[in-house]
């Protein structure tokens, strides 16, 4: 198991032990992946998990790898060609700090789903200019930090996408990208590899 939420992680550990164990990974030196930013013990250990997976399953060897989550909030990762965690980016999801925090931060504005049919234009019924909006932000932030970290790789990166979102930000055209996929297990993956490398 492996969390950036202490409080459930904790109620689910002491769940588990008492129905047979689990392994819990709360040191980033347990993940089979070197950690490259002055801090490595802040970074969080569930979204460190999911950058590993793309370098063991599906990239080439000596193939630099970008991983966007989205979610809750949205995170945009870089590993680099030998397999270090270069560092990131997050900024908020598209619902529970988009449209929830319009919703929640002014007097009339509706609580408003983003759908991937929500980017066409200018709308004019009360949800779907909200919709449109969280969307064109998502798309700026994901393709303008996408493409910061690609400029920061010697050879075009591949990039992943997963999370509840990912669907959002399915069919962008990315040329500096040599392959993107979606990847929804990602993290998943990443927890599965770090076990199977645990001593």
């Amino acid at each position: 198991m492996a969390s950036v939420n202490p409080q459930v992680l904790l109620r689910f550990v002491t769940w588990s032990y008492n129905h047979g164990g689990t392994v819990v990974i709360d040191d980033y030196r347990l993940l089979p992946i070197q950690v490259n930013v002055p801090e490595p013990e802040k970074v969080g250990l569930e979204p460190t998990a999911r950058r590993d997976p793309p370098r063991n399953r599906w990239c080439p060897p000596g193939t630099p790898a970008i991983t966007v989550d989205v979610g809750t909030a949205v995170t945009v990762n870089l590993v680099d060609a030998e397999g270090v965690f270069q560092g990131g980016a997050i900024f908020p999801g598209p619902t529970a700090h988009g449209s929830g925090a319009l919703h929640d931060h002014t007097a009339r504005l509706p609580l408003a789903e983003p759908t991937v049919a929500s980017l066409a234009g200018l709308q004019r019924t009360p949800s779907r200019p909200i919709q449109t909006g969280i969307l064109g932000a998502l798309g700026g932030g994901f393709t303008t930090l996408t493409s910061l970290f690609a400029d920061e790789c010697s050879v075009p990166p591949w990039l992943f996408l997963t999370g509840g979102g990912h669907h959002l930000i399915d069919g962008y055209v990315l040329p500096w990208a040599a392959q993107i996929k979606a990847v929804p297990t990602l993290t998943l993956e990443g927890i599965r590899i770090a076990a199977e490398a645990l001593p």
